[in-house]
């Protein structure tokens, strides 16, 4: 009967690691398709910030969010960086705009040109 137990514990040990063998292929094939699009658009820009929320709770480590509005009119919310001095309402904020094949785009706030500047507009 011990036989048995050991020849079961063995089965269910190789069993359990083809099942994370095949669910690690699976994730690494999603990955591979997810991340296949291409940038065909990259531009440094600046847009004026609007309004800062999340000021109040500095001293807790809160996370900033911005609004911020572009050249064009159009207002987008970003989280700001944790770097000192903190951007504050008026202030001209440097932003890195990335538009990729599938149709999406994306805007980051550029923190190095902001540190590098020493965080004025």
């Amino acid at each position: 009967m011990g036989r048995f137990f050991d020849n079961w514990a063995w089965a269910h040990r190789n069993a359990r690691a083809w099942g994370m063998v095949v669910a690690l292929a699976g994730m690494l094939a999603w990955t591979l398709w997810e991340t296949s699009a291409e940038r065909v658009e990259y531009r440094e820009l600046t847009g004026q910030l609007l309004e800062v929320k999340g000021e109040d709770d500095l001293d807790k480590n809160a996370l900033l969010v911005g609004r911020i509005q572009l050249p064009d009119g159009t207002e987008i919310k970003l989280i700001l960086p944790p770097q000192q001095p903190h951007p504050k309402a008026g202030d001209t904020v440097p932003l890195i705009y990335e538009r990729y094949d599938d149709g999406q785009a994306y805007y980051f706030f550029n923190t190095l040109s902001w540190v590098s500047n020493g965080g004025m507009p």
